[in-house]
């Protein structure tokens, strides 16, 4: 099974698949990608959902892509928790760090990986000796 965007080719990041559509047929979508398409993706507001759907722009109602151990997607009422948990660690974009998602900071000491920045390929600078 790959998972990455069928536009981009992002992975590690969260993806959503259209709803409706078999495993055999599905093409998954990042962040970056449905925004690109003009969907507004809300999805740590009070009021959010992971489900993305905008009718004014396309009628295809989009839900995590989660996949199962047989090589297939959960329904979306059917994920089980472990799995939910899983996608929701996923950093929410392709560029965010994978370690602090984005966040710029792990907890208060600067992330290890992105030193700081948020920035998945953030390129540490050598130090001089």
């Amino acid at each position: 099974m790959n998972y990455s965007c069928g536009q981009c080719g992002a992975d590690d990041c969260k993806l959503w698949r259209p709803a409706s559509v078999f495993a055999d047929a599905v093409e998954l979508t990042c962040w970056e990608c449905l925004e690109a398409k003009g969907h507004q993706i809300k999805l740590h507001d009070e009021y959010s959902s992971d489900q993305i759907y905008t009718p004014e722009i396309e009628s295809t109602n989009y839900v995590p892509a989660c996949p199962d151990l047989n090589g297939n997607w959960w329904g979306y009422t059917s994920v089980p928790q472990w799995w939910v948990e899983w996608w929701n660690t996923l950093p929410d974009k392709k560029s965010y760090c994978t370690l602090c998602r984005g966040t710029k900071k792990l907890e208060e000491f600067k992330c290890c990986f992105c030193d700081g920045t948020g920035e998945r390929d953030y390129v540490r600078p050598e130090r001089e000796v």
